[in-house]
């Protein structure tokens, strides 16, 4: 029986931040279409916060961007989007394969628990991946911040792709973007995609915006372990200060596509953001919990004054 060793032809793998947006960036590159990870969050919509109890977990489980980001970007940019859901995990990981043979890049959602060169202790099923390349062992993929791409054996990548943890599990989820056959619509939608996201920012539909924000600085005391936290605020695919590192140079960014007062306005807030966050992260990092009430009561304040200001754009 011949050997199965293929890679993907001409893929460049380019470190990033989050993990949705460097596959959207990696991707859209292959494509030749260069774009920052940041502009392509602020252009998926993608600021947000949510606030979950979930069983189980070391703290209630937090995160930064709005819901959805791959969808919400190729809606705004006018891109042709396809989801592929498989029960069963012989038939996805065929379905991936196939994928790879023919050279197009899929995004696959995966429980980074599952991958070996992670080494992670703990769950979090909303990785995402670029699987590149295939041979009868591993799966080789192009990840995030890894400057190299790397290889994790099949079985664990269907385990991990099948994970049940979470609230919202991978479900063997797959997705793929038509080649764009047109300019993306930047200048067109840039202001109006701001103004939606900071509408949602403050109507918090689903609990994702200034409602679960507001928790998170309520609830400050049930966070419990510092390890954890640091990874939640900085490390598990936020770009830094949970996603408003990044949001706040989006802003900087969109002000050179269309200049506006208001985005400078709200980037310094933002910017105020992310120093109250470093501050909590310096803590963290010498392995102990400090007094989140206050600072968080701040970054709400300033969340709220950026959100109103952006939702009049």
């Amino acid at each position: 029986m011949p050997c199965m060793n293929y890679r993907i032809t001409d893929f460049k793998h380019i470190p990033g931040k989050n993990c949705v947006t460097t596959a959207l960036r990696n991707i859209l590159n292959y494509y030749h279409i260069l774009l920052s990870e940041e502009l392509i969050l602020g252009l998926a919509g993608g600021l947000g916060f949510y606030y979950i109890e979930l069983p189980g977990f070391p703290n209630p489980f937090i995160g930064g961007n709005s819901s959805n980001l791959i969808g919400r970007f190729c809606h705004n940019m006018d891109l042709q989007l396809f989801e592929l859901r498989k029960e069963n995990q012989e038939a996805a990981h065929k379905a991936m394969v196939g994928k790879i043979l023919s050279d197009i890049p899929v995004i696959v959602k995966i429980d980074l628990y599952y991958l070996d060169y992670f080494r992670s202790k703990f769950h979090f099923s909303g990785h995402r991946v670029i699987p590149v390349g295939i041979d009868d062992a591993y799966v080789y993929v192009a990840d995030t911040g890894f400057r190299t791409i790397k290889q994790t054996s099949i079985e664990n990548f269907k385990k991990g792709r099948a994970s049940g943890y979470g609230p919202r599990p991978p479900s063997n989820l797959q997705l793929f973007i038509n080649i764009p056959e047109k300019n993306l619509p930047i200048l067109d939608n840039l202001w109006g995609i701001i103004r939606r996201n900071a509408r949602q920012m403050v109507s918090s539909p689903d609990d994702n915006g200034l409602v679960s924000l507001e928790k998170f600085a309520a609830n400050a005391d049930k966070f419990k372990d510092p390890e954890y936290l640091l990874i939640q605020i900085e490390k598990a695919g936020t770009g830094g200060a949970l996603g408003r590192l990044m949001y706040r140079d989006f802003l900087s960014e969109a002000n050179l596509y269309r200049p506006h007062q208001t985005l400078l306005q709200a980037y310094k807030l933002y910017a105020e953001v992310v120093e109250i966050y470093e501050g909590i992260v310096k803590e963290l990092k010498q392995e102990t919990m400090p007094d989140l009430k206050k600072p968080l009561m701040e970054v709400l304040d300033y969340e709220k004054r950026a959100a109103e200001l952006l939702a009049g754009l």
